[in-house]
């Protein structure tokens, strides 16, 4: 009488992130009611690649894959006589980080500007790009890390002075996002100009802006000649009084939109 036993089988596989990264440095642990086996994926040459043999065949096993960071993945497997069966494994977890500039409409690297990142309720952090006294080209720069990946997050950026903007980013797994750039246009305009008398540039002419509630008035200058200029002019619909002694009395509608220059010249006559 001769008895034969089943030959030895065993696993091979490869363990990745959902991107598609090879993960090294995960613990295996193949467990079948008393017995239990554990190795790691490699962190170097064949990074995510195992392979697990000499088990009893046939029987019955359970894989229990971890890495800090990650989700533990467990599976289930009946290993028939002989067997060495592929294991596929994909674990969702990790840290990514976003990156990215922030400028204004004139492509100026914007310092100081808020920007909080959000993702789903379960991760929000705050911070603020770099100021141009940080190292150099890195001003209007932001980079958030520990982000629990995957995560599909909104990031919002805002300044005094400047309209609000939200973009989105997707983080399949570890990594940095990069290129998650803003523009932020300019929350207000600026009217300006030059007042001449018989095409000659004039300073000392008085120049009220007004909506109808808190005019705002100046002086034309001296030099250069005749130059007037309101800055942080909220958007909407103004007049425009000139007034000078000996100079006719001249009024102009002008309307100012968030992040343009309004340019209003204007050639007054003698006058009372």
């Amino acid at each position: 009488t001769v008895t034969l036993g089943a030959a030895a089988g065993g696993f091979t596989g490869f363990v990745q992130t959902s991107a598609g990264v090879a993960l090294g440095g995960v613990e295996i642990t193949v467990r079948s009611g008393d017995f239990e086996k554990s190795t790691k994926t490699p962190t170097s040459g064949s990074v995510g690649a195992f392979a697990i043999d000499a088990l009893e065949t046939p029987r019955s096993y359970t894989l229990t894959f971890t890495l800090e960071g990650y989700t533990d993945q467990t599976i289930s497997v009946d290993l028939g006589s002989g067997d060495t069966l592929p294991i596929p494994v994909t674990m969702t977890g990790g840290q990514g980080a976003v990156a990215g500039l922030v400028t204004d409409t004139d492509g100026v690297p914007l310092g100081g500007v808020t920007t909080e990142v959000g993702c789903g309720g379960t991760f929000s952090a705050s911070t603020a790009t770099l100021t141009p006294s940080s190292a150099e080209g890195q001003a209007g720069t932001y980079n958030v890390s520990e982000v629990p990946t995957p995560a599909d997050c909104t990031i919002t950026f805002s300044n005094p002075g400047y309209v609000s903007q939200t973009v989105r980013a997707k983080l399949e797994g570890p990594g940095t996002v990069g290129g998650l750039n803003a523009v932020l246009p300019k929350a207000f305009g600026i009217v300006e100009g030059t007042v001449f008398n018989n095409s000659i540039a004039i300073g000392d002419v008085i120049v009220e802006l007004s909506s109808g509630i808190d005019p705002r008035s100046t002086v034309t200058a001296t030099s250069p000649p005749g130059a007037y200029r309101f800055a942080d002019v909220a958007p909407g619909d103004y007049t425009l009084t000139f007034r000078r002694d000996g100079l006719a009395t001249r009024v102009a509608i002008i309307t100012v939109a968030a992040d343009v220059t309004v340019r209003h010249d204007i050639d007054i006559p003698a006058g009372s």
